[in-house]
């Protein structure tokens, strides 16, 4: 629905702040993106996280679609009810139905101020943390890597220092059973030699039996004895390097933590530097966004406040569209009635190839709804619209006859006042206007067309000019009690009335043989009748529009 907005009747209060108004309207709409780009970061991250454990694959496409009408709902809902409420409360709407009207407009305005505000707040933090950078962490790997390169050099080292001992006491070992086992098994044939002797020479020879056995029983202590003293000293050496390597590990973990702990803490400072600054940023765009928000409230205050002292209006102009049924409205019905009109076409042909039962039961009572005729209108053209409510309109002022018209004397040449002339077209005017409060809309049209018309004559301008539509307004302001009489400022030479100065140009009518002043060196007549009037004489019949377009042409 279109609406447009009347001039300023108060134009000094107008004009002291009219150079003010744009710069605070476009400081609005700023204000309004300014709010929107942070309403759209909270309600995308909202409805993200919704959906993203359960519909993963369109999860950005619907927080998308989803933050942007929010954000259009929210915007253009403020757009709307904040100056709603403005005018309701300037021009104190509180009585009646408007009361009701004003209560919702009021609370619904609250409501999307303060959604506004609570996501413009939220949604700066929000936006801040996705644009603030990445805090610059630096990874253990590197520690790590040297740590256990450095482990697995001291393990290497304990292994080969261990086989190296181990390797080395078990050749001592070898050694010492050969030797030991040499020196038995030469006791072991002086022994035999001995008991072969005795088998000999029959004598006994016990005591070097006895020696010799021993010293077979000495080897074999001392072995055992030399044995254990080289397994006591391998593992003395095994625990050495055992030790060393524990020591070496522990250092070396030692280091690993110390580095650890430093990086660690150059992390945990480069994050707190980060959050301190997405902190700081993030809470001045929070405060800017409701500075953004009180700044489009004044704006529309102010702005409302201008056009109620300049007592400018805004006027909505339907047109027949806003009181029809809707377009999906009309479509519906018109595919019911398509197809009540199929079936039932159908189901009556069926009915009539029916036969009729053999004894039909006394039929119900009916009501004859097609019988009883509807109301109907016909809707004509727009001239013979006007001219129908006019003839029903009986007690409304009728323009005479070719009234319209220039008048008769207005070129004649007989001297008149020019106040008396204006003061003809002020009464005309204001009796036309006054009329209009009681006639039907049609009728209305048709008497301003005729009010408009007359002031064309009496400004000597096009009645589609501005100059005629500003002299009708201001003269239908006067006689509503609002305004001033536009005919106490503007005094002109009407058409009709004339000086006598200009009796130089004097003709005489060829018609009705009267002296008029010519406007024209090729006219020949005083007015229009005696032109058709001399037409209708000459040519022998009445004058129709083809022959005046003819003439016009």
């Amino acid at each position: 629905m279109k609406t447009f907005k009347t001039l300023p009747t108060n134009e000094e209060f107008f004009k002291k702040y009219a150079i003010l108004v744009p710069t605070l309207n476009i400081l609005g709409y700023l204000a309004q993106i300014v709010s929107a780009l942070t309403e759209i970061g909270v309600i995308y991250l909202i409805i993200y996280t919704s959906l993203r454990d359960f519909f993963p694959a369109i999860a950005t496409f619907g927080a998308t679609i989803g933050s942007g009408i929010g954000t259009a709902f929210i915007e253009l809902g403020l757009r709307k009810f904040l100056p709603f409420s403005i005018r309701a409360i300037l021009f104190k709407r509180f009585q009646g139905l408007d009361r009701i009207m004003t209560i919702f407009v009021i609370l619904a305005c609250i409501l999307l101020l303060a959604a506004s505000g609570y996501l413009s707040f939220k949604g700066s933090k929000a936006i801040v943390e996705a644009a603030a950078p990445e805090p610059v962490i630096i990874t253990t790997l590197m520690a790590d890597s040297t740590a256990t390169d450095k482990k697995k050099d001291a393990y290497t080292l304990y292994k080969g220092d261990s086989i190296e001992i181990v390797s080395r006491y078990t050749n001592q070992l070898q050694a010492l059973e050969t030797s030991a086992k040499s020196a038995i098994a030469a006791g072991k044939i002086e022994l035999r030699n001995v008991e072969a002797k005795e088998r000999l020479t029959g004598q006994a020879f016990g005591t070097q039996k006895r020696n010799i056995r021993q010293q077979i029983a000495d080897i074999q202590s001392e072995k055992d004895a030399r044995v254990a003293k080289l397994e006591i000293e391998k593992a003395k050496e095994l625990a050495g390097i055992s030790k060393e390597r524990k020591s070496l590990v522990q250092k070396i973990e030692a280091d690993h933590n110390a580095q650890k702990d430093s990086i660690q803490l150059y992390n945990n400072g480069a994050v707190e530097k980060v959050s301190k600054q997405v902190k700081n940023y993030g809470g001045g765009l929070a405060w800017f966004t409701v500075v953004c928000l009180i700044v489009f409230i004044l704006s529309v205050v102010l702005n409302e406040v201008h056009q109620k002292g300049s007592g400018i209006e805004e006027i909505p102009q339907p047109n027949q569209y806003l009181f029809e049924e809707g377009v999906f409205a009309a479509l519906r019905n018109a595919v019911s009635d398509r197809l009540n009109y199929i079936f039932h076409s159908r189901i009556r042909r069926w009915a009539d190839q029916t036969p009729a039962p053999l004894e039909p039961a006394p039929p119900p009572t009916l009501y004859d709804v097609v019988s009883t005729p509807q109301p109907r209108r016909k809707i004509g053209t727009p001239k013979q619209a006007v001219a129908q409510s006019m003839a029903t309109t009986k007690n409304l002022f009728q323009i005479p006859p070719g009234y319209l018209r220039k008048p008769e004397i207005q070129n004649k040449a007989t001297p008149l006042v020019a106040d008396q002339g204006t003061e003809a077209y002020e009464q005309r005017i204001f009796s036309l206007i006054q009329q209009t409060k009681n006639a039907t809309p049609e009728a209305c049209e048709a008497i301003e067309l005729s009010a408009k018309d007359i002031i064309s004559l009496y400004l000597n301008k096009p009645a589609e000019s501005l100059e005629v539509q500003h002299f009708y307004n201001a003269c239908k302001a006067h006689v509503e009690g609002i305004g001033e009489n536009p005919f106490a400022h503007h005094r002109t030479i009407v058409q009709g009335f004339t000086k006598q100065e200009a009796t130089g140009k004097n003709r005489t009518c060829e018609h009705c043989n009267q002296p008029y002043i010519y406007r024209h060196h090729k006219q020949k007549f005083c007015t229009e009748a005696c032109r058709i009037a001399a037409f209708e004489a000459r040519k022998g019949r009445k004058l129709f529009k083809s022959d005046f377009k003819k003439q016009q042409a």
